[in-house]
């Protein structure tokens, strides 16, 4: 059931078994995941059914290190939050992801990678994509993964959804449900936390008329993105306390990103075979990217997890891909029944897309038709550094008088280290194989930070509530559960102790969903 906060009574929804702050990928998956097992869901989404002219400053924030582009580019707020700009593609975290630097390690997961992964059937039936095989591997690459494996490297493929967005029967199913209440243009400004209980009663909304609404729940959990999610719990609350969970000197902290970037021009050689290893792969009606990472025999040695995929912007065929996968970006969800409002909607979503569709073409991925070679990509993680970090401005306040956040992205030498690293390696593969011939950007090969200008943010925020054992190197428990407050939990990138080099929503949407299975026992339990 979806309600418009702004004329709807409201009075209906003021006390529900779970309270989701957000409606992105993470919030509904967890929202089907707690329906499934008999829980009553209010989600709360501070936008409509498409941004409208405020989202930017919406979204704004002070950037006091590197700049963020991604802080505003690739957020937005309206139903179905990220699933908006989202692609679909599916990449899971490697079991040497995990397990870097042993259990004390900052990079290290308290989770094995078969309990966070435990729950992936379910979150795939939801995404109507039970056919999709994330270990599908052809025979032509497995050889050809041999070779590559002499090198440190390993060929794998990450899967795409068909439909991004996700499909039109999980949207009616949604509207239809009365166990689920979407309620939209309503923004979370504070947590109503009892100190002497420990416990959350809920959260204070404010709608667009301006009115300050009370919501009460059994249990609390944000999952409106990583940026977000660290600013709603830094607020003091609502009685103008301090919890206990911002005596958590992580809270806000480790934040992290993808860092893509174009690191060489490669002339190729042989092109059948890079075709054989490169091209896109279609199975059981689901097409897979072929990509090339550290094999497990190096992954381990690296600091930083990296992944690289061939660029080429001649390619008619992956042009009109790229430019299809931003069309049904710019498409309207199903769900908006009222024809009058397509227009504008369509104004809405070509507004957000077109920075999007400018990072692609700046780093090759749209077809220029021009260029006869083509182009490394590589997207690279980020060490966890304590000092890259979300603050809230004493300064200024979005039109709803929350403090807007201050971020300070750091970003060094590991970094570009890491980016020269992995293309030396791919490099020495295709060149010694006699595949092509790569031509390192010298910036980079002299291992200049200024080619830091050529990079983008991968708009993969994570890190600034991450999971842990210890409430000292933690913001969350292993159960997402927030140190200090027995029903408030945080979903989502913002829990990752480190990314990987990964697409992370599909690892957050397990998260989701064993977060949904936990609670469940609990409630079984008391």
């Amino acid at each position: 059931m979806f309600l418009d906060s702004s004329s709807a009574d409201l009075d209906a929804f003021l006390k529900s078994n779970v309270l989701i702050v957000g409606s992105g990928p993470v919030g509904l998956i967890l929202a089907v995941a707690l329906e499934k097992r008999g829980f009553s869901v209010l989600i709360l989404e501070a936008g409509g059914y498409f941004s409208d002219t405020n989202v930017t400053d919406d979204l704004w924030g002070q950037c006091i290190g590197a700049a963020l582009p991604g802080l505003v580019v690739g957020r937005t707020r309206q139903i179905g939050g990220g699933l908006n700009l989202w692609g679909g593609q599916l990449a899971l975290l490697e079991h040497e992801d995990l397990l870097r630097g042993g259990t004390d390690s900052l990079m290290s997961w308290p989770i094995s990678r078969s309990e966070l992964y435990e729950t992936m059937s379910e979150v795939l039936k939801i995404l109507d994509a039970t056919a999709i095989d994330l270990d599908v591997t052809p025979e032509s690459i497995r050889r050809e993964n041999n070779l590559a494996h002499r090198y440190g490297l390993k060929i794998f493929q990450t899967a795409w959804l068909r439909r991004p967005k996700l499909s039109t029967s999980f949207w009616e199913k949604l509207r239809r449900t009365k166990s689920i209440t979407l309620a939209y243009n309503l923004s979370c400004v504070g947590i109503d936390y009892d100190a002497s209980t420990e416990r959350v009663n809920g959260v204070i909304a404010i709608n667009r008329s301006g009115e300050r609404i009370s919501l009460n729940s059994n249990h609390t959990i944000l999952a409106a993105g990583s940026l977000e999610n660290a600013r709603l719990l830094l607020l003091p609350t609502t009685k103008g306390g301090r919890a206990q969970w911002h005596e958590r000197k992580w809270l806000g902290c480790g934040f992290n990103e993808h860092i893509n970037a174009t690191t060489a021009r490669i002339e190729i050689v042989d092109r059948l075979r890079i075709s054989n290893i490169f091209d896109p792969i279609v199975h059981r009606g689901f097409k897979y990217s072929p990509k090339i990472t550290w094999a497990k025999s190096h992954r381990m040695d690296q600091g930083i997890s990296a992944c690289g995929i061939l660029i080429w912007p001649q390619n008619v065929r992956t042009a009109f891909s790229d430019l299809a996968l931003l069309g049904r970006t710019i498409s309207v969800h199903r769900q908006v029944q009222d024809i009058l409002i397509l227009p504008r909607a369509i104004v809405s979503s070509v507004r957000q897309i077109f920075p999007l569709a400018y990072r692609y073409a700046r780093q090759r991925r749209i077809g220029s038709f021009t260029d006869s070679d083509v182009y490394l990509g590589v997207s690279i993680e980020q060490p966890i550094r304590a000092e890259s970090r979300i603050v809230l401005s004493t300064q200024e306040r979005d039109r709803r008088g929350v403090p807007r956040m201050v971020v300070n992205w750091v970003r060094a030498d590991e970094e570009l280290n890491s980016l020269r690293e992995f293309t030396a390696a791919v490099q020495c593969w295709l060149e010694e194989e006699k595949m092509a011939k790569v031509h390192m950007d010298p910036i980079l090969d002299r291992r200049d930070l200024a080619f830091f200008d050529k990079a983008d943010d991968g708009l993969h925020h994570a890190g600034t509530t991450r999971m842990g054992f210890s409430p000292a190197t933690s913001v969350v428990d292993t159960d997402l559960r927030v140190h200090g407050a027995k029903n408030l939990y945080v979903c989502g990138a913002s829990v990752f102790p480190s990314s990987g080099c990964a697409n992370p929503t599909l690892t957050a949407m397990t998260l989701a969903v064993r977060l949904a299975k936990t609670i469940a026992a609990n409630t079984r339990t008391c």
